[in-house]
């Protein structure tokens, strides 16, 4: 049975955790979730591989202080899965039915959160974060749900 790992970072939090939550339990089973503060080096470890990027110094300055639900998922191909009905990192690229889709639904009209729209779209906080290969899920379970 494989596992993954899935974030559901502030934004996806505040506005769309029920959401979220129904989505990704149709394409698994959620075997261990916790809440968790964030601090600064378990985001700079979380995405290490990021660390040339453009986008990688706002991750710390953004995340440290926030409470994110961290999630381990099992079954058949969840990494997959998990990565369908998430969409792509940048929502707008996203299809309706996809999780990173719900920001634009929501603000599409600009009333009260372009702000927010911008921060899901700048590669800082797009509603979820989920593995991308098992050997990435395997060093996010072991990070975030340490022995």
């Amino acid at each position: 049975m494989e596992q993954t790992f899935v974030i559901i970072k502030p934004l996806g939090l505040q506005n769309f955790l029920v959401e979220i939550m129904g989505a990704l339990r149709k394409v698994g089973t959620i075997v261990r979730r916790e809440l968790k503060p964030v601090t600064r080096g378990l985001i700079e470890a979380h995405y290490a591989e990021h660390s040339g990027k453009s986008f990688f110094h706002r991750l710390p300055e953004y995340y440290e202080g926030e409470t994110v639900l961290a999630l381990v998922l099992e079954g058949p191909d969840v990494i997959a899965r998990v990565r369908a009905i998430v969409g792509p990192s940048d929502p707008r690229k996203s299809e309706a039915g996809q999780v990173r889709h719900l920001v634009l639904t929501k603000w599409r009209d600009g009333k009260d959160g372009w702000s927010k729209i911008e921060l899901a779209t700048s590669g800082v906080d797009n509603l979820v974060h989920a593995s991308d290969s098992p050997e990435a899920a395997e060093r996010e379970i072991a990070l975030w749900f340490p022995a």
